[in-house]
């Protein structure tokens, strides 16, 4: 019934026009602006795969119940791309973070937010979860997932705090 769109990757979204009509789609309001441009782009190539536009958008959380099960739809903020959203299921206490969490990858930065990155991590280690998942990487147990979680964030401020001391503005 319902997809939520963490990303508007193509890697996450190829493969959507393959979906029920009447699947209702979600994502942050930054992915369906790049989604329109996308399908809406004067040199899309005619006979390109059908670009699925989201039909709904959460900006901060939206609770969807299907049958007894509570689905949080969440922004922790920006972090691999300025549009992630992760899904939280309290009761089962999982959380699937998107491209918010590459588990055992190191992530591309390219289009990332480093520092408002950490700090989405940090608000997910804060959530009352048992199985953290990420979009890429590796699937394990649940403690391998959290304790690498951590490793994750670390590995993301040891970076940025490096790349912190070594700018020098005008430098080359």
């Amino acid at each position: 019934k319902y997809y939520v769109m963490g990303p508007e990757h193509g890697d996450h979204t190829g493969g959507n026009s393959v979906f029920p009509p009447s699947t209702i789609f979600i994502s942050h309001p930054t992915a369906k602006a790049s989604l329109e441009r996308q399908a809406n782009a004067p040199n899309r190539v005619a006979n390109a795969p059908k670009i699925v536009v989201p039909t709904e958008t959460v900006s901060d959380k939206r609770v969807l119940t299907m049958g007894k099960t509570e689905i949080q739809i969440l922004n922790l903020g920006r972090a691999h791309t300025g549009s992630d959203l992760v899904v939280y299921l309290p009761k089962e206490k999982v959380l699937f973070m998107s491209e918010v969490y590459f588990h055992r990858l190191f992530p591309a930065l390219r289009s990332g937010y480093p520092s408002e990155w950490i700090e989405a991590v940090k608000k997910a280690e804060k959530m009352d979860v048992n199985y953290y998942a990420g979009a890429h990487g590796f699937i394990d147990d649940a403690a391998t997932m959290k304790a690498n979680l951590a490793a994750y964030r670390k590995a993301h401020e040891a970076l940025y705090a490096e790349v912190k001391r070594l700018y020098k503005p005008g430098g080359n």
